[in-house]
């Protein structure tokens, strides 16, 4: 059996294509990505898993390959399935969008470090980085913050809990157009936007585009640097490597 961890649009392309000439499995730890991945011949199961769990839950569904497509920053959840892999004798696959630079963008290693940066700053700031992090941008004024989340009640409370009023929340389902990005920023007065390197996938080249047609400064934050036995920017490739 073939197992893909995902839970984002890449996972749900390949879950697609392979779906087609075989039973898959695909694992998540969200309902909104249980919710995408949904389609014939595929078997979603919605759980967290550490290490350990992995190690059970390959063997018990006789898992003999592992297409690792979770988002580029889940890294402990690749670093947990390359380990799981080896301790099972499963055959391990990574698909990772690709990395683009953008010369008109500030990059950053760490949330802390951004932080501090705009600390010294005035101005808006529209987040597009989940809700996980809202929290850790409270300290710059959370009349500043506007979050763009997914339309989700987890989402919603873990920004409320960040201190952030209903009026400063925008529940959207992602990735959406430079245009839509533009009025965003307009109609909130962004003077800075802050992405984390999602990708095409996720939308940055969008947000690049928005950003520059509105003379806003773009902040993204660097992927976490982990090695992978093997590792895929094209889905074609992954599919034509899969042995």
């Amino acid at each position: 059996m073939i197992l893909i961890i995902g839970g984002t649009i890449d996972a749900v392309q390949i879950a697609g294509i392979l779906s087609k000439e075989q039973k898959i499995m695909v694992s998540t730890t969200t309902r909104y990505g249980a919710e995408l991945a949904k389609s014939d011949n595929v078997v979603v199961s919605q759980l967290a898993m550490d290490l350990k769990q992995m190690q059970v839950f390959f063997r018990e569904n006789n898992i003999t390959k592992l297409i690792d497509a979770s988002h580029p920053f889940a890294a402990e959840v690749s670093e947990n399935a390359m380990k799981a892999s080896v301790l099972c004798g499963v055959q391990y696959y990574r698909y990772e969008r690709e990395i683009e630079i953008y010369d008109d963008a500030s990059y950053y290693s760490s949330y802390d470090e951004m932080v501090d940066y705009l600390s010294t700053t005035e101005g808006n700031i529209l987040l597009t980085i989940g809700s996980k992090n809202v929290n850790l941008f409270s300290s710059l004024g959370v009349d500043r913050l506007i979050a763009r989340v997914l339309p989700v009640v987890e989402s919603l409370d873990i920004c409320e809990r960040a201190g952030l009023s209903p009026m400063n929340i925008i529940a959207m389902k992602g990735r959406i157009s430079s245009e839509l990005n533009q009025e965003l920023i307009r109609y909130y007065n962004i003077k800075h936007v802050v992405s984390k390197d999602s990708g095409k996938s996720g939308g940055v080249p969008q947000k690049i585009d928005a950003a520059r047609k509105t003379d806003v400064e773009m902040h993204i934050l660097r992927r976490p640097q982990i090695e992978y036995p093997r590792k895929f920017s094209s889905i074609e490739m992954l599919i034509s490597n899969l042995n």
